[in-house]
């Protein structure tokens, strides 16, 4: 199953109270790494929606740019950001804005929207294990939740979610080492896991790898000579 922003999906994930979470940062046992490494580094297009990603050492985040047509008399102005000069300025953004096209009653300008998904802040923490990175967030339980970046090929990422069913049955064939909480308010089941190392590669070795994007290297060139349609979508 596709996803048509794979940001918003992930910002999702990460922020809900999920239902099936884990004691530790995945995988357990394997320490923490400081940046992230180069291989994964540079920018990427989402297969689905072809909204950017910028892949860094110390940060993962999205990026999208949002066309619109203002009237100029509508328009704010300040000193140093106005028609004449060639910006417009965003008082929601306190920014000041280039304009990219003009006609005798409107001006065009582009918002750059950007999300930041992973930055090594507080409640986050990356490690990798055998050619791939575990990008791990911290709930609102104090447990953890776990994405996992892997590359395909030498242009190619895949990121997943892993999504344990919130089922005893299903929890219980991954590991015995669980507690369920007690949430008397919610209808639905939620619990913790506390599975080893070879638990954990066994979970990764079955269906509990949620597909979320397929991110493409985009090279310079391509960047610099894809039509200006399908580099911002709008």
């Amino acid at each position: 199953m596709r996803y048509i922003l794979m940001i918003a999906i992930l910002y999702v994930l990460s922020s809900c109270d999920t239902t099936v979470s884990f004691k530790e940062a995945l995988p357990p046992g394997i320490d923490e790494i400081e940046h992230i490494p180069s291989n994964f580094i540079g920018i990427f297009m989402c297969q689905s929606d072809s909204t950017k990603v910028h892949i860094t050492t110390t940060s993962i985040y999205s990026e999208r740019y949002v066309g619109m047509f203002l009237s100029k008399n509508k328009t704010y102005e300040n000193e140093g950001c106005n028609i004449t000069d060639g910006g417009v300025f965003i008082r929601g953004r306190q920014e000041c804005i280039p304009i990219l096209a003009e006609s005798k009653d409107s001006v065009y300008i582009e918002l750059v929207d950007r999300d930041t998904f992973f930055a090594f802040r507080e409640g986050e923490v990356l490690k990798s294990y055998k050619g791939h990175l575990f990008l791990n967030q911290r709930t609102e339980d104090a447990s953890w939740v776990t994405f996992i970046l892997s590359p395909l090929d030498r242009s190619t990422l895949q990121f997943d979610y892993i999504s344990i069913p919130n089922e005893v049955a299903q929890v219980r064939a991954i590991t015995e080492d669980f507690i369920q909480l007690d949430k008397p308010e919610e209808n639905e089941p939620y619990f913790i896991l506390n599975p080893d190392l070879i638990e954990f590669q066994d979970l990764l070795n079955q269906e509990f790898r949620l597909e979320c994007e397929t991110l493409e290297r985009i090279n310079f060139e391509y960047e610099m000579f894809i039509p200006k349609m399908f580099r911002y979508p709008y």
